[in-house]
């Protein structure tokens, strides 16, 4: 089992991301609707992983991304968004995430890239 905190400005797709990983056996320890929220939700909590959804208001998930990985390098990150260009998966790859997930997902996608991050 994993813990997690999933970022994502929209409700509905916190609670899609929740259901599928929850059912899976893995626990949420928190939510968050923008970047800033979501630092410092990962930082209350220390999950093995952080979901990060790219744009949100606030701060972005790609700034979140960098705020993470220079307060804990190790920090297990997937980014999952709907900005699926090459150039912004490369950027979000280079800029320390484990893993990239576009949307739509399928529940199996997700399972998929969870376990292959917590190995």
């Amino acid at each position: 089992m994993a813990t997690l905190v999933i970022v994502d400005d929209s409700s509905f797709m916190r609670r899609m991301l929740k259901d599928i990983v929850s059912r899976a056996g893995h626990e949420v320890l928190a939510e968050a609707g923008d970047g800033a929220a979501g630092i410092d939700a990962w930082a209350a909590h220390h999950p093995d992983v952080v979901t990060l959804d790219l744009a949100m208001p606030t701060m972005d998930g790609e700034s979140a991304l960098a705020a993470i990985k220079r307060r804990d390098p190790a920090a297990r990150v997937i980014v999952c968004s709907s900005q699926v260009q090459d150039e912004i998966i490369h950027r979000c790859l280079a800029g320390g995430a484990d893993a990239f997930i576009g949307k739509p997902f399928q529940a199996e996608d997700v399972l998929r890239t969870l376990e292959r991050v917590l190995k």
